[in-house]
């Protein structure tokens, strides 16, 4: 590994921890969809599934035979914390290579570089930053 895939595991881990009444929280299954994201685009040969499996496997093995890996493949609460900029446009109905660009300038709320040209967007901050005017900010820009 080099100091990039350790930077971009660090971005990932910020952009999927939550503070709940005080105390910070790693909510798994947004860390491990990132995570395989990451890996997918550094190595196309890359099985998500595959290390899905594993990661299940190790987990039951530590835990004498408990899934414990299911909250991981299946969330109670589905709602992804920080997503691709793709995800964003499709979602708000924005070009992903305007947000691109802006994202590049340092210019878009909520957003993080994770290694070479791929970033992430804390939803709930870009969110916010929309709705206190942002959009049109985004259209006159």
């Amino acid at each position: 590994m080099t100091k990039k895939d350790y930077e971009a595991i660090a971005s990932i881990i910020r952009l999927t921890t939550v503070e709940i009444d005080g105390v910070k929280v790693l909510r798994h299954y947004d860390f491990v969809n990132e995570l395989c994201a990451y890996l997918k685009h550094d190595n196309s040969r890359f099985d998500p599934e595959r290390f899905l499996m594993a990661c299940r496997e190790k987990a039951a093995h530590l835990c004498n035979g408990e899934d414990v890996m299911e909250r991981v493949i299946a969330p109670d609460e589905p709602e992804k914390v920080a997503v691709n900029l793709d995800e964003i446009a499709a979602r708000y109905n924005l070009s992903e290579s305007y947000l691109r660009r802006l994202a590049r300038k340092d210019e878009l709320p909520g957003c993080r570089r994770i290694g070479g040209w791929r970033y992430i967007v804390h939803v709930q901050e870009f969110d916010g930053w929309l709705r206190s005017g942002g959009k049109a900010a985004l259209l006159t820009t």
